[in-house]
């Protein structure tokens, strides 16, 4: 995944969860849940080039695209109880 298609790459692998809504805008991905067990999850990239990764009042700021692409795709995870 490049830095500059990152949107279009993380949007796509996002299509394999129908139920979930996607907003998304310049520098952000919204992904809203469906099920009311769920939680938000967004990335968005800031203007230092970092990358922030938030799941429901949990953030986290990444250097790289890799590490906050794969700290977003756990949120997708189904729980293990």
């Amino acid at each position: 995944m490049t830095d500059h298609d990152w949107k279009n790459d993380i949007i796509m692998r996002l299509k394999t969860y129908p139920d979930v809504k996607v907003e998304s805008g310049v520098n952000f991905i919204h992904a809203i849940p469906s099920a009311s067990d769920g939680f938000d999850i967004a990335i968005a990239k800031e203007a230092n080039d970092l990358y922030l990764v938030h799941f429901q009042g949990w953030h986290e700021e990444f250097e790289t695209l890799k590490d906050a692409s794969e700290c977003f795709a756990f949120g997708f995870q189904k729980s293990v109880d």
